[in-house]
C-alpha cells in the first residue's frame, strides 16, 4: 500500500489503459459519499485513517466544509497496489443534493463505473434514483455500497435476521432501478447480487466494509460484526475488513477499463459520426488519434493560471500544446466559438468583394491545408442564392455553403458544430 504521493508511478501507468479505472461516487445527500472518499484516500496512503470521515478532503471549498455537504464535483488520481499489480484509480466525488444534479451529469461523462452509496437505514431515496438513472443513461456501470450498517445495530437494534432482510430489500429495490432505466443489453449484465461481488456492506465512517468474497476469505460471519458492536470492539473491523479494499476490488474486477468502456459508451454519449476519423479514435481509445478531451471543470488558481480538468478520450496532450474549447450547445454567436479554433486548421476571415467565394474558399483550403473556412460579413457574392447584406456563411471543402440568413442561427449552429467535430 503506497504511503506517499507517487506521481511518477501514476504517470508511467497512464498509457496502460488496462490498469486504469475511472470511477465516481454517487448518492443521495448525507449517505456517506465524501466520508467513503476519505477512506479510499486513506487506503492509498494519502490520508491518516484516523482522519477519514473528518477531513472531508474532496470537499475543498470553505462553504462545503462549513455546511458539510458536497457542492462541487472533485476528483483525484490514486495509486492502488494489489499483491502483484498497480492500478490508477481516477476517483470523482459528486454532490448529492438535488440542486447540484447538473454537476453529477457532467461528472458521469468522464467515468465508466459508479459506486452508488445507500444509507442502510434510509434505504434508496429520491436522489439515489435520479443519479442512478443518470448513470445508466450514460452507460456507466453501477456497483452498490450499502453504508452505515452500524446504525442498524446501534440505533435500530436489529438482529442478524432482520438486518439480512433489510439488506435484501435494498438490493431488490436497486435492481428494480436497473430494470427500469438500463438499456436491454445491460439490464441483466449489470444487476447486482452479493454472491457476484458487486455489492459491498460496511461503515465508511468506521473504515470497514466487505464483499462476500472478502468475508469468505477472512472467514468472518455477519454475526461477528453484530457482536463486535455489542461488545464495543468494532475498531478491529477496520483492520480485518478495510472498506477501501472492498471498493477497489469492485472497481478493478467489475468496472471496465477506458478502452473497454469507450467501445460501447461513445455511440451513446457523443453525437458525432462514429465512423468518422475522430469517431473511430474515440471508440478505440487510441493514443495516436486526434486529441479529444471532455472538460469537467475550468477554474483559475491563485497565480492567475487557468486550469482545465477533464478526461482524454483519444490522442495525447503535453505541456505547451494549444487546444480549442468547443462548446457543444447551440449559441447565438456561433462564430465566436469557431473563432477559438484558429489553431486547428480552420480559417476565420473576411471575404467581402470576392467575386466567386466558393472558388476562393476552396483554393485557400488547398493552398493552406485548411479544413473549413468561415467568411464573415460577406456581401454581393456569387453563391447561387441571394445573400447581399452582412450575412455570415460557412464553407466546407466540398463547396457546401451554409448561410445564417437563410437557415437561422440555431439550425446553422448545429451544422457548423457537426462540421467541426467531423474535421478536427
Amino acid at each position: 500500500m503506497p504511503r506517499f504521493k507517487q506521481i511518477l508511478e501514476i504517470q508511467q501507468l497512464m498509457s496502460r489503459k488496462e490498469l486504469i479505472r475511472n470511477i465516481g461516487i454517487i448518492a443521495h445527500i448525507d449517505h456517506g459519499k465524501t466520508t467513503l472518499a476519505d477512506s479510499l484516500l486513506a487506503g492509498t496512503g494519502l490520508l491518516s485513517p484516523r482522519m477519514a470521515g473528518v477531513a472531508r478532503v474532496l470537499d475543498y471549498l470553505e462553504e462545503e466544509q462549513k455546511r458539510k455537504i458536497t457542492i462541487k464535483t472533485a476528483n483525484i488520481s490514486l495509486l492502488y497496489k494489489t499483491a502483484d499489480t498497480q492500478y490508477v484509480i481516477n476517483l470523482v466525488d459528486t454532490p448529492g443534493h438535488v440542486d447540484f444534479t447538473g454537476k453529477v451529469t457532467r461528472a458521469l461523462r468522464v467515468i465508466d463505473g459508479a459506486v452508488v452509496v445507500v444509507d442502510a437505514v434510509e434505504e434508496i431515496m429520491a436522489q439515489t434514483e435520479i443519479v442512478t438513472k443518470q448513470a445508466l443513461e450514460e452507460r456507466v456501470r453501477p456497483v452498490l455500497f450499502i453504508n452505515k450498517i452500524d446504525r442498524l445495530i446501534t440505533e435500530l437494534h436489529l438482529n442478524e435476521e432482520q438486518i439480512q432482510k433489510k439488506l435484501d430489500q435494498i438490493i431488490s429495490h436497486f435492481n428494480d432501478l436497473i430494470e427500469l432505466y438500463a438499456e436491454p443489453p445491460f439490464k441483466d449484465q449489470w444487476k447486482i447480487d452479493a454472491s457476484l461481488g458487486n455489492v459491498a456492506f460496511g461503515s465508511a465512517l468506521h473504515g470497514w466494509g466487505f464483499t462476500m468474497n472478502m468475508a469468505r476469505h477472512q472467514e468472518i460471519k455477519f454475526s461477528e460484526i453484530v457482536t463486535a458492536y455489542i461488545d464495543g470492539t468494532q475498531a478491529k473491523l477496520q483492520r480485518i475488513l478495510p472498506v477501501y479494499k472492498a471498493i477497489f476490488d469492485m472497481a478493478i474486477n467489475l468496472v471496465p477499463n477506458p478502452q473497454e468502456a469507450q467501445s460501447y459508451r461513445i455511440e451513446k454519449i457523443w453525437d458525432g459520426h462514429v465512423e468518422s476519423k475522430i469517431g473511430k479514435a474515440l471508440v478505440e481509445c487510441i493514443d495516436h488519434g486526434p486529441t479529444a478531451i471532455f472538460v469537467t471543470n475550468i477554474h483559475e488558481v491563485s497565480s492567475g493560471v487557468t486550469v482545465a480538468t477533464g478526461r482524454i478520450f483519444s490522442g495525447k496532450i503535453k505541456k505547451g500544446d494549444k487546444t480549442a474549447h468547443i462548446e457543444l450547445a447551440s449559441t447565438p454567436d456561433i462564430l465566436a466559438t469557431i473563432r477559438t479554433l484558429k489553431e486547428s486548421k480552420i480559417f476565420v476571415g473576411f471575404a467581402a468583394e470576392t467575386e466567386n467565394l466558393k472558388s476562393y474558399a476552396q483554393d485557400k483550403m488547398v493552398r493552406k491545408g485548411l479544413d473549413m473556412i468561415v467568411a464573415n460579413r460577406v456581401g454581393e457574392i456569387n453563391t447561387g442564392f441571394a445573400s447581399d447584406t452582412n450575412s455570415d456563411v460557412i464553407l466546407s471543402p466540398e463547396g457546401v455553403i451554409y448561410d445564417f440568413e437563410h437557415m437561422g442561427k440555431e439550425v446553422l449552429a448545429h451544422k457548423i458544430l457537426d462540421l467541426v467535430k467531423e474535421r478536427l
